[in-house]
């Protein structure tokens, strides 16, 4: 989910397959996780 950090809304959220299996990293301001299906993803 992303909130905006003013008010505390919520801007958007995005579905992973399978859910996160592996803490969110944050690198070069991109957010990185593996899901269930072991697939990595990148958010940006």
């Amino acid at each position: 989910r992303q909130f905006d950090p003013t008010n505390g809304a919520l801007i958007s959220q995005t579905a992973v397959p399978g859910g996160a299996t592996t803490h969110p990293v944050i690198a070069g301001g991109v957010l990185y996780l593996v899901s269930g299906d072991g697939q990595l993803h990148a958010f940006r």
